[in-house]
């Protein structure tokens, strides 16, 4: 390698260095901030940690609103009754992750893995889940109000008993999803792909636009 090429090198590595969110020397009371780490109740509202390492985290009831994860890394991640209302998550990993009774109000999400997480009594109402991957995810009994998963994809999902309110399906895939006993008010599935194996149920339908004719409860 020549000097020139050495020079560039050295100065991209050191510019990934300084851009890079350093929350893994963060101390939340005697909590090092890290992959892994377990922070019960931390307070870490506004955080800028875009990009971060967090995963497997213990972070449950964590003070999160306002924070900026965009693409970080929280698979696996125990985020129980964490307060994420308005944090940016766009683009995160949040593989596998434990959001049970997680508020996510006003979150951006867009983009995000969220594949068998698990967001059961979770308030997403006016979240932003376009373009999601939620395979398997299970949303049992969660608050939908004014959420959006257009094009996100939700094969196998669990909504079951989820109330789900003026939320859109635009072009989602819908295939496998469990909407047994969920209360569905004003959606649109407008170009969503729905099969035999979409299960309804029991889910009781007022207003659903583009919905299909096979649904038993259609009003």
């Amino acid at each position: 390698m020549d000097k020139r090429a050495l020079f560039v090198a050295v100065c991209l590595a050191l510019s990934s260095a300084l851009s890079a969110p350093d929350v893994a020397g963060t101390d939340v009371g005697e909590c090092r901030l890290r992959a892994g780490a377990v922070c019960p109740d931390a307070r870490l509202s506004g955080i800028d940690a875009e990009g971060a390492d967090l995963a497997h985290a213990g972070l449950f009831r964590a003070q999160l609103n306002d924070a900026n994860l965009r693409s970080a890394d929280l698979h696996g991640a125990n985020l129980e009754g964490a307060d994420l209302t308005r944090a940016n998550l766009e683009n995160a990993t949040l593989v596998g992750a434990d959001l049970v009774r997680a508020s996510l109000r006003d979150a951006m999400l867009a983009g995000a893995n969220l594949a068998g997480a698990n967001l059961r009594d979770a308030d997403l109402r006016g979240a932003d889940l376009r373009n999601t991957v939620m395979r398997g995810t299970n949303l049992w009994g969660a608050e939908l109000g004014r959420t959006s998963f257009d094009h996100a994809d939700l094969t196998r999902a669990d909504l079951r008993a989820a109330r789900i309110t003026g939320v859109t399906f635009r072009g989602a895939d819908l295939r496998g999803v469990n909407f047994d006993n969920a209360m569905l008010v004003d959606v649109v599935l407008t170009g969503a792909i729905v099969d035999e194996t979409t299960r309804w149920g029991t889910a009781r339908v007022d207003n659903c636009t583009d919905c299909p004719r096979s649904l038993p409860s259609r009003r």
